[in-house]
């Protein structure tokens, strides 16, 4: 079988399990098991792959027709131009977290360096990518999640640089500390809207998904304690989800200064907070 045979069945594989990128996922596997690039790809559609290949190929395709995630499959993802590392242990990284990512870069490039916490740090993502932009940081990883935790380490221990792993329900096992910046991807979906999401979506950790009845949940909880984690002109980014901006922000209007800023598509994604001015 040759690479542009198995790519056109595999398409048409996924388009009548109702995939809605049925045709960029074959693509993705054939990178990724022949350690390719995608530009490759087009000039190498009449090679021959081995059998082992197919083999693999073929089990990955059966897992993506059950709509398990394409990262979960291959293992890995893209955040921020840095390889990272996804499981099932935690909440696959999206784009629009880069622009979170980014907003705290701008203050740290105000700074030399500080205390940073990645606080529902998932696969650690955000922490890895800021370290790896601004290696002056001392960084913090929190989550509930001991198995998350664990995904985080390999990934700091794959970009080779040292930080701390502290499993806490928000706050409580940080109690006495404070940071220069806290960065906090958390839950925000409503949890009456868990059934109706994607199905590639519902496979990731529940707990990485519910925000509670109006998805804001832990936002409260946290603007109840940020201001004694944070220091003097200190800063807290959140991302947030779509129509969640204006409310987050009130909330934490008590503790300083309030930026909100767009993603791409000209939704507020990001609500910062700049204590003390900041």
């Amino acid at each position: 079988m040759t690479i542009g045979q198995w790519r056109k069945e595999a398409t048409n594989r996924l388009r009548a399990a109702g995939n809605p990128d049925c045709e960029a996922d074959p693509n993705w596997m054939l990178c990724d098991v022949l350690n390719i690039s995608r530009t490759s790809i087009r000039l190498m559609i009449q090679d021959s792959l081995p059998r082992d290949k197919v083999e693999m190929l073929d089990a990955w395709l059966a897992r993506r027709e059950r709509s398990e995630p394409l990262q979960y499959i291959l293992g890995n993802t893209s955040f921020m131009e840095i390889k990272i590392f996804c499981d099932p242990r935690a909440l696959i990284p999206r784009p629009e977290t880069e622009m979170l990512c980014e907003a705290v870069l701008t203050f740290l490039k105000r700074r030399d360096g500080g205390k940073v916490l990645d606080l529902c740090a998932g696969s650690g993502a955000i922490g890895v990518a800021l370290n790896h932009l601004c290696p002056s940081i001392s960084l913090t990883f929190s989550d509930l999640s001991e198995d998350a935790l664990l995904l985080a380490r390999k990934n700091a221990d794959a970009m080779n640089f040292q930080a701390r792993f502290i499993r806490g329900d928000l706050f409580e096992s940080l109690q006495g500390e404070q940071f220069t910046v806290i960065v906090c991807n958390p839950p925000y979906i409503r949890t009456g809207d868990l059934p109706d999401l994607q199905r590639e979506v519902r496979a990731e950790p529940p707990m990485a998904l519910d925000g509670g009845a109006d998805g804001l949940i832990f936002y409260r909880r946290i603007a109840a304690e940020l201001d004694d984690h944070l220091e003097h002109n200190g800063a807290a980014f959140f991302e947030v989800g779509e129509g969640q901006a204006e409310a987050v922000a009130r909330m934490m209007e008590p503790i300083g200064s309030i930026e909100v800023i767009d993603d791409l598509r000209d939704i507020p994604r990001v609500v910062a907070v700049y204590k003390d001015g900041g």
